[in-house]
This record gives structure tokens, C-alpha cells and sequence, in this order.
């Protein structure tokens, strides 16, 4: 059985400006294609633009920018870090060992984009909104 992992959800209050000048280009194209995401809906196994849940919404900005990530479970091909970069996987709502229930994309200073829930549809909100975060790089 599958459950939707339970988010908080609301408007982060902060504007939508992170500087991506000095990222490399791969990094601002992610960024580029997150920022595009923002405002979709959530759709519990969605995939379409602007209709996805928070999986389907980190696997179009990566096919965006031509790496082909898994339907679920996205991490697995990544390498987890403890010193983030804007652009890498966050994976919050722990679910067991190597396991977590939401995923998103690192924005830097305490922020994620994520296709949060049905109330919130895709924003950029503070990591903290959902507990147990960590953090994979697919950019190696």
C-alpha cells in the first residue's frame, strides 16, 4: 500500500531569486527548468508538465536537461553529500533505511523547490516544512 507521505504546505513568503551566475550551465539550466515548474499542480502519480507529484516534477526538469532519472526512488543513481549545490536531489520524510517519501530540488540557503501537495501545487519553500531532509548529487 502506498500513501501519500503527509507535507506541510503554504506560501514560503520569501521571493523566487536565487542567483544562479556563478553555478555551471547544467545547474542553471536545472534551475532554469525548476523555476518553469513552479506554480503546477500536484497530481499523486502524475508525470505531465504542470501535473505531477513531487517525483514526476525532479524526473521533467532532469529530462530537461538530458539525464534520464527512474519514475521513483530518483536518489538511487545519485551520490549523497553533506555539502549541497543548488540543483542536486533533496529527499525528506524518511521511510525506512535508504528510503524517503518526498523529493525536491535544492535552491540553496534553507530552500527547495517540490511539487508539495495537492493544496500547495510546486513552490519553492523552506526545507524545513519536512522533516528528516538529505541530500544526492547526480551531477558527479
Amino acid at each position: 500500500v502506498t500513501t501519500i507521505p503527509a507535507c506541510s504546505g503554504g506560501e514560503s513568503g520569501r521571493p523566487d531569486t536565487v542567483s544562479a551566475e556563478w553555478l555551471s550551465q547544467i545547474r542553471q539550466d536545472i534551475l532554469r527548468f525548476t523555476r518553469i515548474g513552479v506554480g503546477g499542480a500536484y497530481v499523486w502519480g502524475g508525470t505531465a508538465f504542470g501535473a505531477w507529484d513531487c517525483s514526476g516534477f525532479v524526473q521533467w526538469i532532469y529530462r530537461q536537461v538530458g539525464i534520464e532519472l527512474p519514475r521513483v526512488e530518483q536518489w538511487r543513481v545519485g551520490r549523497m553529500t553533506d555539502t549541497p549545490q543548488i540543483g542536486v536531489l533533496v529527499v525528506q520524510n524518511p521511510q525506512g533505511p535508504y528510503n524517503w517519501g518526498h523529493v525536491g530540488i535544492y535552491a540553496g540557503d534553507g530552500m527547495m523547490y517540490s511539487a508539495l501537495n495537492p493544496p500547495a501545487g510546486t513552490l519553492l519553500h523552506p526545507i524545513d516544512w519536512n522533516p528528516g531532509s538529505a541530500y544526492f548529487d547526480l551531477l558527479m
